[in-house]
């Protein structure tokens, strides 16, 4: 049976059915006697409109609002991880909707090298194997390609220690998963860290003798989710001054990615 069926589609905002998922999530009742004077759901369309056009926070469609409102809204759920739990949600939901498990024990671990915008210096380095000046995103995603960790770094630092970031994340919300499947570049420092959290490393790596690209068990699915991201422009290079908003652009692309299916 097909899992997933990905399609490129035009930008449309959120649909009744696909708003009802996660307005509980967004739409948090104020504690204070001032009402609220936008509408959270304009804002979420907003903000989907620019990770899928790859367009200029100054350039969105004022029909959203102000830029510096969206930009609130960004930046504030980014702090309070409202993006994680929506990205949660989200994965969860869909594999229910699959008929999956919905308490995951297997997970796979790999990097993407990307170039990075003019004018970017934090969170970036040269990526000798790749040959990109840029940086690096780690995922963790489960049998459907579907990310439950992310962590952006420098493209030059080693896949094994960049890895461990991933950890925290995946224990906060997957502590049912017990067993991940890497290559060889998650050796050593990434399986240690991943014994005390009670996390197997299962190493699989094409034999030396075969060129080219190899589906390998268990991993070639992540080359799938990094595919996907193709597809929505703002996260196809790296245009973030901050590595913590490349991590959250890249969970609101998934989430639009998932959001298609319900």
């Amino acid at each position: 049976m097909k899992t997933y069926d990905f399609k490129v589609r035009k930008y449309t905002p959120i649909s009744d059915n696909q708003w009802t998922k996660i307005r509980d999530l967004l739409e948090k009742p104020y504690t204070t006697a001032r009402p609220r004077t936008v509408s959270i759901r304009n804002i979420l369309d907003g903000l989907r409109y620019l990770v899928r056009t790859g367009c200029q926070w100054r350039n969105i469609d004022e029909k959203y609002g102000k830029m510096s409102r969206l930009r609130y809204y960004f930046d504030k759920w980014t702090a309070d991880g409202t993006w994680t739990l929506l990205l949660k949600r989200l994965v969860l939901g869909r594999r229910g909707q699959l008929g999956l498990k919905t308490e995951l024990r297997v997970g796979a671990i790999d990097s993407q090298s990307v170039k990075v915008a003019p004018l970017i210096h934090e969170d970036k380095g040269i990526d000798g194997n790749k040959q990109i000046n840029g940086r690096k995103r780690h995922l963790i995603v489960d049998s459907q390609g579907f990310p439950l960790a992310i962590y952006v770094g420098a493209a030059h630092k080693a896949d094994g220690k960049e890895g461990i970031e991933l950890l925290a994340e995946l224990q906060e919300n997957y502590k049912n998963v017990s067993k991940i499947t890497a290559d060889a570049a998650y050796k050593n420092s990434f399986e240690k860290a991943a014994y005390w959290c009670d996390i197997e490393v299962k190493i699989s790596q094409k034999p030396p003798s075969q060129q080219g690209f190899v589906p390998q068990q268990g991993r070639w699915q992540l080359e799938r989710s990094f595919a996907w991201l193709n597809f929505y422009r703002r996260v196809a290079k790296d245009y973030e001054k901050k590595a913590i908003y490349s991590v959250s652009m890249l969970k609101m692309a998934f989430c639009s990615i998932i959001l298609n299916h319900f």
